[in-house]
């Protein structure tokens, strides 16, 4: 199993775990009298007598004072008393819910009461004398009831309220109670961990290791058998949307493996009563000042991820990074691997990597330039080189490297060499340096065959002084 990419960051974790590790104090711990009650006399006995009288329900109970019955004994009563307090929990945030929901259709209730108590004022105040006495003696009748109604809701309003916020004030209450009674049971279960007999912690630590091995195993076949299917073979496998779907699996399964490895250290460590909780704060501390000294590895990592999101360049890509050159060969998370023109192989930090030139992106232009005599006829020239040009693209192995036709450019410039005619030619990506070369051999093959001279250097007209 190809486990190397994560090795690195999880030595530095193991590192500032293994400095800050820290096993579970034996002072005496705070447990409500609810759940020593319910485990028995036996768990009395090994109370302090500073706690044994506190004013919050608890007492202190020296946990590691305890026999291994009474061990079990307070575990399940803990257990016993954490399910209660989690259905406690549960019931109240419901009669929370439910008063909030009827607060709710209460102030509906009431907006709408409110809308009709103001109309009717309204219809009171612009009538006045229009209407017969008979008719605003009911209006008012109607408006003093609307207004009674909406005081009822009123009250209503505040009643459900109170309700609502009791709840949820209870619940939180609850919930802090249900956080440190996970605490103790977390510390019973260490405790009842470190008495284990070597045998059973050997058996145990085997299987928590060979679990892990075979969860990594089934891992790295699923992220082959995914890679596989979602990636074709032939020319589509180096695509940059598959790139991007090598890189995606590869990282999560980079992040996999660290978590599962990590995972099962933590539970060996609480075997032998490591509390993982400290262990986690204290690596979290020591892990902020190995990250400053692992800037430019981590600058590596984010880097390699925008250059994959971004699509910059992709397997089997010519590119140029700063002074380097070449093919991509592999693209991780940490660096990216070129091979040179003459074989080399190169190793880019992709954090290093600032600008790039891909020479692979969608279509490539090759451009040619030479030097014809200056008395030859441009035009016959011009007419040689689309000629030329045009049986090339006819031919099997080129019809699908050129794109279009001869681009000319002319005459680009007269020269003390002759006359400079350039021209281009749209090619597939990374042909046209083939396409290049097939174009200049027919164009020297066609020259000769019809007489047209190219400059030739003379070297009398550069005669060499004597000292």
């Amino acid at each position: 199993m190809k486990q190397i990419q994560f090795l690195v960051p999880l030595i530095f974790f193991l590192l500032s775990a293994v400095l800050t590790l820290s096993v579970n104090p034996a002072e005496a711990q705070k447990i409500p009298e609810v759940v020593t009650d319910a485990a028995g006399i036996s768990v009395k006995e090994a109370k302090d007598k500073t706690g044994s009288e506190t004013k919050d329900k608890t007492v202190s109970v020296k946990v590691d004072a305890l026999d291994s019955n009474a061990l079990k004994e307070l575990s399940d009563s803990t257990q016993m008393t954490l399910d209660e307090k989690k259905k406690d929990v549960s019931n109240t945030v419901v009669e929370g819910q439910k008063a909030m929901a009827e607060k709710e259709h209460i102030q509906n209730k009431a907006d709408k009461l409110k809308n009709e108590l103001e109309e009717t004022k309204t219809k009171i105040k612009e009538t006045g004398t229009q209407i017969s006495k008979h008719d605003r003696q009911q209006l008012q009748h109607k408006s003093r009831q609307l207004e009674n109604e909406y005081k009822t809701l009123q009250k209503k309003l505040e009643t459900k309220d109170e309700i609502a916020k009791k709840a949820f004030a209870e619940s939180s209450k609850k919930q802090d109670e249900i956080e440190q009674l996970k605490e103790q049971l977390h510390n019973l279960q260490l405790e009842t961990s470190k008495r284990y007999s070597p045998r059973k912690k050997a058996l145990i630590m085997g299987s928590i290791v060979l679990i892990t091995i075979i969860v990594l195993f089934i891992k790295d076949k699923l992220i082959g058998f995914f890679e596989n299917r979602l990636i074709t073979r032939g020319e589509k496998k180096h695509s940059v949307a598959a790139l991007r779907v090598r890189t995606f699996l590869r990282i999560f399964s980079w992040s996999m493996s660290v978590l599962l490895i990590a995972i099962a250290i933590f539970l060996i460590l609480e075997l032998f009563g490591f509390n993982s909780t400290h262990t986690l704060a204290g690596a979290g501390i020591f892990g902020v000042a190995i990250g400053f000294g692992a800037q430019q590895f981590i600058k590596d990592i984010f880097s390699g991820i925008f250059l994959v999101l971004e699509g910059q360049f992709g397997v089997n890509d010519y590119i140029t990074a700063g002074q380097h050159s070449g093919n991509v060969e592999d693209i991780n998370l940490r660096f990216t691997k070129l091979r040179s023109y003459d074989g080399n192989i190169i190793y880019i930090p992709n954090g290093d990597i600032h600008s790039v030139i891909n020479y692979g992106k969608g279509y490539a232009n090759s451009v040619i330039n030479f030097y014809v005599d200056i008395n030859q006829n441009i035009d016959q020239v011009f007419a040689l080189i689309r000629d030329v040009v045009s049986e090339l693209r006819s031919a099997p192995d080129l019809v699908d490297e050129i794109l279009s036709d001869v681009e000319l450019l002319g005459i680009n410039a007269f020269t003390p060499t002759g006359v400079e005619v350039k021209f281009r030619i749209k090619t597939a990506p990374q042909s046209q340096w083939m396409v290049g070369r097939e174009v200049r051999l027919a164009l020297k093959n066609r020259f000769d065959l019809d007489g047209i001279k190219l400059f030739q250097y003379k070297y009398e007209n550069h005669p060499v002084k004597s000292l």
